[in-house]
C-alpha cells in the first residue's frame, strides 16, 4: 500500500473498531476538545453541548470500584491497589 492510497476499514480488522472502542474515542475527544483554546469555537461548543448528555450517560455506565465488593488489598503499586472482588454478574 503506497501513501497515497486512502485507508480502507477492511484494513484495520473488524475487532479494532469495537462498540468500547468508539465510546472511548468519542469520551476522550470530547474531553481534548473541551480542555483546549478549540472549546471558545462554536461548532466546538455546539458538538460539546450536542452530545453532553450521552457522554454524561456513558460515564454513569461505566465500571468503577464501587461497583464491586473489596475483600481486601493483596497488592499496591503506582498505579493503584490489586484486590480480588467475587464475580461480577451484569443486570
Amino acid at each position: 500500500m503506497s501513501s497515497s492510497d486512502p485507508l480502507r476499514l477492511s484494513d484495520l480488522g473488524a475487532e479494532v473498531l469495537g462498540v468500547e472502542t468508539l465510546l472511548d474515542l468519542l469520551l476522550c475527544f470530547c474531553s481534548e476538545c473541551s480542555q483546549t483554546p478549540l472549546r471558545r469555537e462554536k461548532h466546538v461548543q455546539d458538538f460539546l453541548e450536542s452530545v453532553r448528555p450521552f457522554t454524561e450517560r456513558v460515564r454513569e455506565l461505566r465500571l468503577h470500584r464501587d461497583d464491586f465488593e473489596i475483600l481486601k488489598v493483596i497488592g499496591r503499586g503506582a498505579f493503584g491497589e490489586v484486590s480480588p472482588a467475587p464475580g461480577f454478574i451484569q443486570v
